[in-house]
């Protein structure tokens, strides 16, 4: 859910996807085995998914 929220947010912001995929969920990084091989990659298919919501 951190993951969400943080993109969320960012798309609020006006961030774009590259921007947010380097920060979102990053406060989970230490709880995430393979948090740097796959966040990135979650980040930005979560916010090709979230852009396109509503208010």
């Amino acid at each position: 859910m951190r993951l969400t929220a943080d993109l969320r947010a960012a798309i609020k912001k006006g961030e774009g996807v590259a921007s947010a995929a380097k920060t979102a969920g990053t406060e989970e990084r230490e709880k995430w085995r393979l948090f740097d091989d796959y966040n990135a990659r979650n980040a930005t298919a979560g916010f090709a998914e979230l852009e396109w919501e509503g208010p």
